[in-house]
């Protein structure tokens, strides 16, 4: 089995600060807007926003959940723009194990974004 994706569904509790987030803030393009949905696109990927969920209790808590992780050329850059922005980050640079440097913030639902710069290109499709 050879599986790609292509598309990714999230359940959110504010489809207007979504679209605020994910449009205006991070950049995604906008591929359609119904009422209590929105599909972006980024890179070769939907993501399809579906509005009217509740948001979980217990911040400090650990549970499961989702995270969306996106790629840029140059972390520090991505970073100083979110700040610039108003985006309020949960995690400053940080070095995995000199394979990418990353930041995380939360979107408003409270799902965690993960802005990585590769720092070794192709590792995956080099171990295949």
């Amino acid at each position: 089995m050879n599986l790609d994706c292509k598309h990714i569904s999230v359940r959110v509790a504010d489809i207007e600060a979504t679209k605020d987030f994910y449009i205006n803030k991070l950049g995604l393009t906008l591929l359609d807007e119904k009422h209590g949905f929105l599909a972006a696109k980024t890179g070769m990927i939907r993501i399809s926003f579906f509005g009217g969920f509740a948001i979980a209790d217990n911040e400090g808590e650990k549970h499961v959940g989702n995270t969306i992780a996106f790629s840029t050329s140059n972390i520090e850059d991505t970073r100083d723009e979110l700040i610039n922005k108003g985006v309020q980050l949960t995690t400053d640079i940080t070095n995995a194990n000199n394979y990418l440097k990353f930041i995380s913030l939360k979107d408003p639902n409270g799902l965690v974004v993960s802005i990585a710069e590769y720092l070794i290109k192709d590792l995956l499709e080099n171990r295949l």
